[in-house]
Protein backbone atom coordinates (compact mmCIF):
# COMPACT_ATOMS: atom_id res chain seq x y z
CA UNK A 1 0.00 0.00 0.00
CA UNK A 2 1.24 3.47 -0.79
CA UNK A 3 1.10 6.46 1.55
CA UNK A 4 -1.41 8.25 -0.68
CA UNK A 5 -4.06 5.54 -0.25
CA UNK A 6 -4.47 6.59 3.39
CA UNK A 7 -5.09 10.23 2.54
CA UNK A 8 -7.60 9.93 -0.31
CA UNK A 9 -10.84 8.02 0.30
CA UNK A 10 -12.12 5.61 -2.31
CA UNK A 11 -14.53 7.27 -4.77
CA UNK A 12 -17.20 4.60 -4.20
CA UNK A 13 -17.13 5.23 -0.48
CA UNK A 14 -17.58 8.97 -0.98
CA UNK A 15 -20.41 8.44 -3.46
CA UNK A 16 -22.15 6.03 -1.10
CA UNK A 17 -21.84 8.51 1.74
CA UNK A 18 -23.22 11.32 -0.42
CA UNK A 19 -26.20 9.17 -1.42
CA UNK A 20 -26.94 8.21 2.19
CA UNK A 21 -26.82 11.85 3.25
CA UNK A 22 -28.97 12.89 0.31
CA UNK A 23 -31.71 10.44 1.31
CA UNK A 24 -31.48 10.91 5.08
CA UNK A 25 -31.33 14.73 5.20
CA UNK A 26 -34.11 16.91 3.94
CA UNK A 27 -33.40 20.28 2.29
CA UNK A 28 -34.06 23.36 4.36
CA UNK A 29 -35.25 26.72 3.07
CA UNK A 30 -33.93 29.33 5.54
CA UNK A 31 -35.98 32.34 6.50
CA UNK A 32 -34.91 35.22 4.18
CA UNK A 33 -35.18 37.72 7.04
CA UNK A 34 -32.75 35.66 9.11
CA UNK A 35 -30.35 35.30 6.16
CA UNK A 36 -30.40 39.07 5.50
CA UNK A 37 -29.86 39.86 9.17
CA UNK A 38 -26.98 37.41 9.36
CA UNK A 39 -25.40 38.86 6.22
CA UNK A 40 -25.59 42.39 7.64
CA UNK A 41 -24.00 41.28 10.91
CA UNK A 42 -21.19 39.42 9.14
CA UNK A 43 -20.34 42.17 6.66
CA UNK A 44 -20.69 45.32 8.78
CA UNK A 45 -18.32 46.38 11.56
CA UNK A 46 -19.51 45.75 15.12
CA UNK A 47 -21.35 48.54 16.89
CA UNK A 48 -19.41 47.94 20.10
CA UNK A 49 -15.93 49.38 20.37
CA UNK A 50 -13.24 48.47 22.84
CA UNK A 51 -11.52 51.30 24.65
CA UNK A 52 -7.87 51.66 23.83
CA UNK A 53 -5.33 51.47 26.59
CA UNK A 54 -3.52 54.75 26.82
CA UNK A 55 0.14 54.55 27.82
CA UNK A 56 0.12 58.11 29.17
CA UNK A 57 -2.41 57.07 31.84
CA UNK A 58 -0.07 54.33 33.08
CA UNK A 59 2.87 56.71 33.06
CA UNK A 60 0.91 59.30 35.06
CA UNK A 61 -0.14 56.63 37.54
CA UNK A 62 3.48 55.55 38.09
CA UNK A 63 4.61 59.18 38.44
CA UNK A 64 1.85 59.95 40.94
CA UNK A 65 2.74 56.84 42.96
CA UNK A 66 6.43 57.76 43.08
CA UNK A 67 5.61 61.34 44.04
CA UNK A 68 3.24 60.18 46.79
CA UNK A 69 5.84 57.73 48.13
CA UNK A 70 8.57 60.39 48.17
CA UNK A 71 6.24 62.85 49.88
CA UNK A 72 5.35 60.23 52.49
CA UNK A 73 9.05 59.50 53.17
CA UNK A 74 9.82 63.22 53.57
CA UNK A 75 6.82 63.67 55.87
CA UNK A 76 7.91 60.73 58.04
CA UNK A 77 11.46 62.10 58.32
CA UNK A 78 10.13 65.52 59.29
CA UNK A 79 7.85 64.04 61.97
CA UNK A 80 10.69 61.94 63.45
CA UNK A 81 13.08 64.88 63.67
CA UNK A 82 10.52 67.15 65.35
Amino acid sequence: MSATSYRTPMPDLVNDLEQQLKFSLRPVQPNPEFVNHLQRRLTSPPSMTVEREYKIFGLLLVAASLFSGALLVLLMRHLRSA
